[in-house]
């Protein structure tokens, strides 16, 4: 996240850094800017109440950035969690994509398969067809193809006609939100009525904005690929001449991480033993693996993962499967927009629930509402303020504070 953050901030004539997230990752992602933001750019925040898909995401982005820049600005599209090797050719791919967006072009980013990957969607360019107003650097676009199968993917590759698609994308936003009007008016329509409902409720002076709960849950839950780039004449490609991975599955990161002599990774409480090319993510207790080959290991404190480096694209069934049946939870904090806090479920039951709490200096836990009254909190370090509901307050260090909804 700091590397793209960096890499964005580091483009000439950037006014801003607008990140669409969730409340529960708030804290989080302010506290990964705040480390590497040295010349104090500014950065604004939208807090989506669930995930509504990426067409829901750039379609209120937009929004807020004609409202706050204007309908001629040109916005940048990066997902977060992306590795990209050389930054000059980056920005080489960057400076060409402006100029198209300005030119009222709808812009992807392509970059050259190294192999016949089944996880990622294509874009098949036409390299003879001049796009409008058409510049050394601008591609045709013929089509997107979804996640192929390993025989299409292969012939994609020995092709040289298509381009992985890397999701980043490069358009004034006034262009998107017509071309959404046009393809697929219910997002147009459902996103802008929630981006009026909650620019009314919200603070002018935050750095954020919250996302109406009720309207936001009727729009459509769909890709901005689905929604628009792959409906669009409106559209050319980028060539993206430098070495990329979007870190979309567990393979990807395994890839990436250290590895011993037998390409093993993993953290300081893994060992190995006559095995090559496993991958284990775990820090809470040892894992043993012995005479296995291309598996991977996720042992997190909420569920473990088990599969082999050529499936963890399928890790998204589990997880469909597992929030399906899961059992609904006793109940969890809630925290306004500007809180600092990180937690932890430690253990529940019928008739308990206990959740540790890890609060910034000077920042607060704005509200807490688990549906019972509250039992101890205890403070293990540092001074702590609390407010009850009467407006009393205490400020001394703590060690065990007893407190109710009264």
């Amino acid at each position: 996240m700091q590397q793209t953050f960096l890499r964005a901030a580091s483009l000439p004539d950037v006014t801003e850094i607008l990140t669409v997230t969730g409340l529960d990752l708030l804290s989080a992602t302010r506290d990964e800017f705040h480390h590497v933001n040295n010349s104090g750019l500014r950065t604004q925040f939208i807090l989506e109440p669930f995930g509504r898909n990426t067409a829901a995401a750039v379609a209120i982005a937009a929004l807020q950035c004609v409202h706050v820049h204007g309908e001629d600005s040109v916005m940048l599209v990066l997902p977060a969690d992306h590795l990209i090797g050389s930054q000059q050719a980056f920005y080489g791919a960057v400076k060409a994509a402006c100029a198209a967006a300005r030119k009222g072009l709808m812009v992807a980013f392509g970059i050259d398969p190294v192999s016949a990957h089944t996880g990622y969607g294509y874009i098949e360019v036409d390299r003879g067809k001049p796009v409008e107003k058409p510049d050394a650097n601008w591609l045709g676009v013929r089509r997107f193809v979804e996640k192929p199968s390993q025989e299409r993917a292969e012939a994609f590759l020995q092709s040289g006609d298509y381009f992985w698609n890397s999701g980043m994308y490069c358009f004034k936003p006034d262009v998107l939100l017509k071309e959404l009007r046009q393809h697929c008016p219910k997002i147009a329509e459902t996103t802008s009525h929630c981006f009026s409902t909650s620019i009314a409720k919200a603070n002018a002076a935050a750095d954020c904005l919250e996302l109406d709960q009720q309207s936001f849950s009727v729009v459509p839950n769909e890709s901005i690929d689905f929604a628009v780039m792959e409906k669009t004449k409106n559209i050319a490609a980028v060539h993206g001449r430098f070495a990329w991975s979007d870190i979309g599955s567990w393979s990807a990161i395994a890839a990436v991480a250290l590895k011993d002599g037998d390409g093993n990774s993993g953290g300081k409480n893994s060992v190995f033993y006559n095995s090559s090319n496993c991958f284990v993510y775990g820090s809470e207790r040892k894992i043993g693996i012995v005479g296995l080959d291309g598996i991977v290991i996720v042992d997190v404190p909420d569920g473990l993962l088990v599969t082999h480096r050529d499936r963890t694209q399928d890790v998204k069934h589990v997880h469909t499967t597992r929030e399906t049946a899961q059992p609904k939870s006793n109940g969890s904090g809630k925290t306004g927009p500007n809180a600092q806090e990180k937690s932890k479920i430690m253990g529940a039951a019928n008739d308990f629930h206990v959740k540790r709490l890890t609060i910034e200096t000077g920042k607060c836990i704005s509200r807490q509402d688990w549906g019972w009254p509250i039992g101890p909190w205890i403070v293990a370090a540092g001074h702590a303020r609390i407010i009850r509901r009467s407006g009393k307050t205490t400020d001394r260090p703590i060690i065990a504070v007893h407190s109710t909804r009264k």
